[in-house]
């Protein structure tokens, strides 16, 4: 495998339905990055001074949402993927807006900037719409341009044991209809393995169950044909597959991330590349903290560690 050259900051998601690339860093930090030669397009940018919590492509849009918790403040925004990111405000600054409104808090290049009244929990997009929620404020549908196409109130499940607020949403995904081979519909997932699929149309609830593994909510990641992985805290990683999603779990979580490629997925878990095929578990170990998975149009599955660095996914390609 080429060396190819490192990421700037310490990585946390890479978007790779995008051309370029956008990867997000733990600290806020976004990148542009070549497809082929991994190289950064220009600087790194930290657009605003937090943390991105959850990030989706829509429109040749980069869509997140900005959480500083000490000063409680929240942004949604989007970001052209067409140009280079560019800095906004400090955390100083940011501080200082609470008593001077001169100073522009907005989220530094967007096409549109929003102040968020309620932590933002999901988002997901698909073709020109956006789907994402906010604690406890209900989950809205809106288009590239922020206009709200539908909005409906939040979703009940029933309590979970020793989860507290079990029915707080965790993650919102896109993924098959459950009624409809040839589309896609909105999926809801709960910290405790509760889900309900919604129609892209209206918000309209398609179906709604929960999965009987227990344990805390880390990672979603959808397969289309290969199912759903699921990453808990408890170190379980369970694979659901099939009409009725039939469940199989292994432990080597946390996990960081999924691909579903030649009929098995390519799992980041803790500290080890895992390769769950039909009937078989293979497992390698690393030295740094796999983050991301990217497939190269060249070099097959690639892993992006926590320092930033490029190697080969190792049980297998």
């Amino acid at each position: 495998m080429p060396n190819f050259p490192p990421i700037p900051f310490p990585p946390m998601v890479i978007h790779t339905a995008s051309d370029p690339l956008v990867i997000v860093g733990v600290d806020g930090d976004l990148c542009r990055v070549d497809k082929k030669t991994l190289e950064t397009l220009e600087e790194h940018a930290k657009p605003f001074p937090s943390e991105i919590t959850n990030s989706a492509i829509c429109n040749r849009l980069f869509v997140g949402t900005w959480v500083e918790s000490e000063l409680q403040q929240a942004r949604m925004a989007a970001l052209s993927i067409d140009s280079g990111f560019v800095y906004g405000i400090n955390k100083s600054e940011l501080r200082f807006s609470e008593d001077d409104i001169s100073i522009d808090c907005s989220v530094a290049g967007s096409e549109w900037s929003h102040v968020l009244d309620a932590e933002p929990l999901g988002i997901a997009a698909e073709n020109d719409l956006i789907c994402f929620t906010n604690y406890k404020r209900g989950i809205y549908c809106i288009d590239s341009n922020s206009n709200e196409i539908w909005r409906r109130d939040s979703l009940y499940w029933p309590n979970i044991d020793g989860i507290p607020n079990s029915d707080v949403i965790h993650t919102i995904a896109i993924g098959p209809h459950p009624q409809n081979k040839e589309m896609r519909c909105i999926w809801v997932w709960t910290i405790a393995n509760c889900w309900a699929t919604l129609d892209w149309s209206d918000g309209s609830i398609i179906t709604q169950g929960a999965i009987t593994t227990k344990g805390e909510l880390d990672l979603v990641k959808c397969g289309n044909e290969g199912g759903w992985i699921l990453g808990l805290s408890s170190g379980k990683i369970v694979r659901l597959r099939g009409d009725g999603l039939s469940e199989e779990a292994i432990s080597g979580g946390p996990c960081h991330d999924a691909l579903f490629l030649n009929g098995a997925w390519h799992i980041a878990g803790w500290r080890e590349d895992i390769l769950w095929a039909e009937d078989s578990v293979q497992r390698t170990a690393r030295k740094e903290l796999g983050v991301a998975l990217y497939q190269h149009p060249i070099e097959g599955i690639i892993v992006l560690d926590n320092q930033g660095n490029w190697s080969s996914f190792a049980s297998g390609t």
